[in-house]
């Protein structure tokens, strides 16, 4: 598998259809996942998308599994040019949210199931940007990985989030939804019991939320995204 994922062997002995390479294939596979999201890429679908039989592509993956490793590493396409000298900071935040942007971008990325550590190219070129970004910090190597680690999970969680969200809204108004559930928790909440949120809800915050800088739409990801770094920022210059 790693052989493959480095472009180190494009086919197994049993030959291969003429004109047809281990990149066409997973250029093929990522067509599918676009277009029709994760479910849809098994070895039919894709075989059809290149107009050969389904028992051809085992000339290049062993199995569908062997398959969405390849998609796995490749979806992301290259990481962000960070400039040399640019704090880790802003380095760090420029890489997350360019990283979330491919997420966007592919949906369905988030929901691939994560077999183990990075090992394809391309992935590993998104790490290194990362640890480039630490360079300066001085941190150790495992902390430096377990920070980009935790960033790539904090991405991957808001794009699982905000898709789950954007079904179960069944596509109500994200700004309605939150008032209607302010609505419903201010007839159900028990001071006694819930002493907090009853306070936050009674405030009228789900009701009429705030306008919390409206110029950023992505103000809760933000949020998110500056307390993990703040908290790196303790790692590197204390508390």
């Amino acid at each position: 598998m790693l052989r493959r994922l480095w472009g180190l062997s494009a086919a197994s002995r049993r030959g291969r259809p003429a004109g047809l390479r281990l990149a066409d294939v997973v250029a093929a596979g990522l067509v599918v996942a676009d277009q029709d999201g994760l479910q849809a890429v098994t070895m039919a679908a894709v075989a059809r998308r290149l107009g050969v039989t389904g028992m051809a592509l085992y000339r290049y993956v062993d199995s569908k599994e062997q398959l969405l490793v390849l998609l796995q590493d490749v979806a992301a396409g290259p990481p962000p040019a960070i400039p040399a000298g640019v704090p880790w900071r802003e380095g760090l935040r420029r890489w997350t949210e360019q990283l979330r942007e491919v997420y966007r971008s592919r949906p369905w990325l988030a929901r691939m199931p994560i077999s183990g550590p990075p090992a394809g190219p391309v992935q590993l070129a998104w790490l290194e940007v990362a640890l480039v970004a630490l360079r300066a910090t001085g941190l150790p190597g495992p902390q430096k990985i377990g920070i980009a680690t935790l960033l790539s999970g904090y991405v991957r969680q808001d794009a699982i989030l905000a898709q789950d969200l954007t079904t179960g809204r069944g596509g109500t108004d994200p700004d309605e939804a939150v008032r209607a559930y302010g609505h419903h928790l201010a007839q159900l909440l028990d001071a006694g019991r819930f002493p907090e949120l009853t306070a936050i809800v009674a405030s009228g915050s789900f009701v009429s939320p705030p306008a919390v800088a409206p110029e950023d739409p992505d103000h809760d990801f933000h949020f998110g995204l500056h307390r993990i770094l703040d908290g790196v920022a303790t790692l590197i210059d204390g508390p």
